[in-house]
């Protein structure tokens, strides 16, 4: 029963999302249209499984819509944006739906963005312009020296030959430099390698001289410390236990237990009690 009142009431919400054919919007109808400062595009999904699916496909044909209109393939690069202004929605006897949707964007943002694509493109154009002519000098000069190298082949064998020993030894020079320039790459990198390593050895010792020095500090503040408190607390009577609970282990013990060190100070002890603190 619960089941029941469930469909019956997705169905009634359903039905009054979707109207039908003949009473679809006029904007339905067109593709693109233009009002006041605004280009309004409409992107039609036929045929789509779900509503969702619809509203995207959608979106995106009528996105389709403005670039084709403005001849303009990266609108997020032109800074433009598209608002969704209505969605229309009909479900077909098959189940599925035909979702329309009304996009709106900004006719001046999409002027200036064509004629900042233009003159990007003016651009283009004159700068291959220069390289054809380029490209059409560089041509003209090979085929002028093959004419010159046609007449000097016909000069005679000798001249080929000689030609072609210039050639050997000019290939042979640049073998030798190529291998002179790698040989030179792989001694330089050599060298990079080396001062690598000196760098990382230079900072693993300066790392441990910081912490030598924090180490030298730590002791020579504990050493104050146990002194300080030696010179406090520390007098005549006191029992070795006494001592050791207020300062703890002493750092060094002499005469056979009677002289402990704390620090800069020593204390004697004389029948196991303090006698003297100096």
């Amino acid at each position: 029963m619960k089941k029941l009142i469930s469909g019956i009431i997705a169905a009634i919400i359903l039905s009054s999302n979707m109207v039908c054919a003949d009473e679809r919007p006029f904007w339905t109808e067109k593709s693109t249209f233009i009002e006041g400062d605004a280009l309004y595009a409409v992107g039609v999904a036929s045929k789509s499984k779900t509503i969702e699916d619809g509203r995207e496909k959608a979106f995106q044909k009528g996105r389709m819509e403005v670039m084709n209109y403005a001849q303009i393939a990266n609108l997020d690069g032109a800074g433009i944006t598209i608002e969704t202004q209505m969605t229309y929605e009909e479900r077909n006897k098959d189940r599925t739906y035909n979702v329309y949707r009304l996009l709106k964007t900004d006719v001046k943002k999409l002027l200036n963005a064509q004629k900042k694509q233009q003159t990007t493109t003016q651009a283009r154009i004159k700068e291959l312009d220069k390289m054809l002519v380029v490209n059409k000098a560089l041509t003209a000069d090979y085929v002028s020296k093959q004419k010159e190298i046609a007449m000097l082949a016909q000069e005679g064998k000798d001249a080929v030959r000689e030609l072609q020993e210039i050639k050997n030894d000019a290939i042979q020079k640049q073998q030798d430099l190529e291998n002179l320039y790698r040989i030179i790459e792989e001694k330089i990198s050599n060298r990079q390698i080396t001062i690598k390593r000196i760098k990382q050895k230079r900072s693993e010792y300066n790392t441990q001289e910081e912490e030598i020095e924090r180490l030298f500090q730590e002791i020579k503040n504990r050493v104050v410390e146990r002194s300080k408190k030696a010179k406090k607390y520390i007098i005549r009577g006191m029992k070795k236990e006494d001592v050791k609970n207020l300062l703890g282990k002493p750092d060094g013990v002499e005469l056979l237990g009677d002289l402990w060190h704390y620090g800069s100070i020593s204390i004697f002890f004389s029948g196991g009690v303090v006698s003297e603190v100096i």
